[in-house]
């Protein structure tokens, strides 16, 4: 893609705004992996699931862009005419699920009990509205590990005592790469040791994959292989700023959009424009 001679940051939305009549025109590679399948929510309660969609086209076309054209499936609760055509024009796996409403609360809450059902390969690689790659380099990550995202930043004095083990201070789940696994224990612990909690922080996604279980459930703390943290700060920024200074070079990906606006101020010669 062109680089302007003079580049000035934008927002995130005024980005993919930008980008996507160009990533509509860009023919992607091949897929660099058929065990990968992109993964996106995407789903409103209003008219907002139109208007809004060219937030998640935009985290599809930059996924494409820098991975190829590996497996991909949309979940959401409504097949608008815009979706379909989407999803038809792409070979994108359209996933209507009616239940999906009440927001975040109700993401998290399926990609715990069901987000292994959500996809048949060896690794999902969670992509969202505010969260997708920037360069290429997927295979550096979809493989060694059962859960790669952001690292976290370092503990409060009360999660630091809540959950006590250091080496599963990677889990920001907006960018992730989680093995099938790792998807179907979860589920499994889920629905038969926590269902009965009231939602709340135990129950956020990311919180009930990579501290909670850790913290209470001792197989799954031996088993389950996570990234260290040296190596999620490669994959994804988020906020951990003090990870981000000890890698060279942009990472892979992002999650949030003041993350986003982070990454084009440290990496302005390598930031896709």
């Amino acid at each position: 893609m062109d680089t302007p001679a003079l580049y000035q940051p934008r927002t995130l939305t005024e980005w993919q705004r930008t980008m996507v009549p160009r990533l509509r025109q860009t023919i992607h590679p091949p897929a660099s992996r058929t065990d990968v399948t992109a993964l996106a929510y995407f789903f409103w309660d209003d008219d907002r699931i139109d208007s809004q969609f060219f937030t998640i086209e935009a985290a599809f076309g930059m996924t494409w862009h820098c991975c190829g054209r590996i497996p991909s499936r949309l979940v959401t609760n409504r097949a608008t005419p815009q979706i379909r055509l989407f999803c038809e024009e792409n070979k994108v796996c359209l996933d209507v699920d009616p239940t999906l409403t009440g927001g975040v609360p109700r993401m998290n809450l399926d990609c715990i009990e069901h987000l292994h059902h959500r996809f048949d390969t060896t690794f999902a690689f969670i992509v969202q509205s505010d969260g997708f790659p920037l360069r290429p380099g997927l295979d550096e990550f979809a493989g060694p590990y059962d859960y790669i995202g952001a690292p976290w930043m370092p503990p409060t004095w009360y999660t630091g005592l809540m959950f006590p083990y250091p080496r599963f201070s990677v889990g920001n789940g907006g960018l992730t790469v989680r093995s099938h696994d790792i998807c179907e224990r979860a589920s499994w612990y889920y629905r038969h040791r926590y269902k009965v909690l009231p939602y709340g922080y135990f129950l956020v996604d990311d919180v009930f994959y990579a501290r909670v279980l850790p913290r209470f459930e001792r197989k799954y703390r031996r088993d389950m292989r996570f990234a260290p943290p040296e190596i999620a700060a490669r994959f994804a920024f988020e906020a951990n700023e003090p990870m981000l200074a000890k890698t060279t070079g942009m990472p892979f990906g992002f999650h949030s959009a003041p993350g986003f606006l982070r990454l084009q101020a440290l990496f302005p010669d390598t930031f896709p424009k």
